[in-house]
């Protein structure tokens, strides 16, 4: 038993360790261009949306605190990547939409990504992304599953 305590412990920290380095590897090409990721990642949602977003709208689909989305904004704003407007009906509720100097970074970083994404997954073969992909997703549904029951006790 201890023998496998100890297995899941070493991947538990091999998967942390591919987390960090790849976490590590996307701040550094985001720095090139003065961005931190969480704040490429607004600019990544407001990218797909069709239509103008809350600032509250953007914490929920980020899984962030609204704190948090307003202090990206406030950068974001200030370096032209979005623009942000008061609700003609509710001045409580702020309209946040990409620039177009933010959909231009969004193309430019797409490639950044793409590539990081090719670096991280190179000599693994089609078997091995289609067991990685089906132990991710179990894996997530596992805590998924946890957490809802915390919340409901």
């Amino acid at each position: 038993m201890a023998q496998e305590d100890d297995r899941l412990m070493e991947l538990a920290h091999g998967f942390v360790k591919v987390n960090r380095l790849h976490r590590a590897y996307c701040d550094r090409l985001m720095a090139e261009i003065d961005m931190h990721r969480s704040q490429h990642m607004i600019l990544m949602n407001l990218a797909h949306q069709k239509t103008k977003t809350s600032q509250k709208e953007l914490a929920d689909r980020l899984e962030i605190s609204p704190a948090a989305v307003t202090v990206m904004i406030k950068k974001l704003e200030k370096g032209g990547f979005i623009s942000k407007n008061s609700s003609k009906g509710d001045s409580r509720f702020n309209e946040i939409a990409i620039t177009e100097k933010g959909r231009e970074t969004v193309q430019k970083t797409h490639q950044f990504f793409l590539d990081v994404d090719k670096t991280l997954f190179s000599g693994i073969d089609e078997t091995e992304l289609c067991v990685l992909e089906h132990c991710f997703a179990k894996m997530a549904d596992n805590l998924t599953d946890v957490l809802k029951k915390e919340e409901n006790t």
